[in-house]
């Protein structure tokens, strides 16, 4: 069994039997639990990213262009151009890639359990923790997530092994909001 707290990109990591469970289908109806609170992250960070991308790609091919004999000739010029091409069209690719993670991604606040699911083409991912295990929740953000205005939440949880384990809620609009729901909740 594996003591190390899941992450979003691996939550596959936590055993099936773990009280942190991931799993591929769809959980039966719920048992006449409420929904406290409901979010999907904001896309603001990826698009301002994708924005700054964008202004510095144009800026760097516009400098390239308007001296060809820049970097000693201009075939070695050209060469570099094609390359600066290739790079920021590949962190064009994972920015969008991004974009479409987090329109696909939601929140979910329980009476009975914390919910983070997704579902990417043909696969779908939901991981959950119930309330009665959760340890503790944090909200985290930096100057510019204060300045736009969302955060992450993340919650902290022991299982049954003692294990720790924390479910993250990335991007996710009035942080706060979202951590006071849980807290709500925590003391029914």
């Amino acid at each position: 069994m594996s003591s190390q707290p899941a992450t979003h990109d691996d939550v596959d990591a936590q055993p099936a039997d773990s009280p942190d469970e991931s799993t591929d289908e769809e959980s039966p109806p719920d048992s006449g639990e409420t929904v406290t609170h409901t979010s999907q992250p904001t896309l603001k960070p990826a698009l301002l990213a994708l924005s700054v991308v964008a202004g510095v790609w144009f800026a760097v091919v516009g400098l390239l262009l308007s001296n060809p004999a820049m970097i000693l000739t201009a075939e070695l010029t050209a060469v570099v151009e094609i390359v600066v091409h290739l790079v920021f069209v590949f962190i064009a690719l994972r920015l969008f890639v991004r974009l479409y993670i987090l329109s696909r991604m939601s929140y979910t606040v329980r009476d009975g359990r914390i919910i983070r699911e997704y579902a990417l083409l043909y696969r779908y991912r939901r991981r959950e923790i119930p309330i009665q295990h959760v340890r503790g929740v944090e909200v985290s953000r930096d100057p510019v997530e204060s300045l736009l205005g969302y955060g992450t939440v993340s919650v902290l949880s022991g299982g049954v092994d003692q294990g720790l384990g924390f479910l993250e809620f990335e991007n996710v609009p009035h942080p706060d909001a979202v951590a006071k729901a849980i807290d709500n909740t925590l003391e029914k």
